[in-house]
């Protein structure tokens, strides 16, 4: 069902105050959902979607009165299939994301959240194998169907498709391991350097008092 005029009013209106907040330096995590935001990005970071913020950025409202970052919408531009490199952020600079990842607990949550999805990220590989052979009666039914490879050459190209897909993905998954990996390091030292006791010296007041002098 299409959002009539007053629910595109409501959702225009929280736009505008995340946006003020967002660039106008303020706490801007009231007005969205910060883990669907995190998940979003990472869906479509770690798949190569780098147009989603162009052609595919959908935002919806919780109970909460919060921003919701999805659903996603489109699937064909996903693992390399719009020829996007394995190296190199697609969104990180992109959009709302570029002010985002200037808010360090944002990056630390999207570190985390790619730690998390990481393992099961890593089980695709074996899935797509398991999806080979399911895929393949398509393949094969395909040619038949139209006669215009025959089914050695369907297979050839279903094999060759499914090894693209898992290299793509492995490569991907590689580099922004690593990237994430350093967001978390940075995010850690920093609150570290929030946390550590200043260093300071004992010194007399006029009447003998000892003051803390911090430094």
């Amino acid at each position: 069902m299409d959002p009539d005029d007053a629910d595109k009013t409501i959702l225009a209106n929280r736009i505008n105050e995340f946006e003020k907040s967002l660039y106008g330096g303020d706490d801007f995590s009231k007005f969205i959902n910060l883990n669907s935001f995190a998940d979003w990005y990472l869906i479509n970071e770690i798949c190569g979607n780098g147009e989603a913020l162009q052609s595919n950025g959908y935002v919806t409202i919780d109970e909460n009165n919060k921003l919701v970052m999805g659903p996603i919408a489109s699937l064909e531009d996903f693992l390399g299939n719009n020829k996007a490199p394995t190296e190199g952020f697609l969104l990180r600079n992109e959009g709302w994301f570029r002010e985002l990842f200037q808010n360090k607990e944002f990056v630390s949550l999207v570190a985390q959240r790619f730690e998390e999805m990481k393992e099961e990220l890593s089980q695709l590989s074996a899935e797509l194998s398991t999806m080979r052979e399911e895929e393949l009666l398509s393949y094969q039914g395909d040619a038949a169907l139209w006669h215009n490879i025959a089914s050695t050459e369907a297979e050839k190209r279903q094999s060759n498709a499914c090894e693209e897909i898992t290299k793509w993905l492995n490569n991907r998954l590689d580099w922004l391991s690593i990237r994430f990996a350093n967001d978390a390091k940075l995010a850690q030292t920093e609150r570290q350097g929030n946390n550590d006791i200043t260093e300071f010296t004992l010194k007399s007041s006029q009447n003998g008092s000892a003051l803390l002098s911090d430094y």
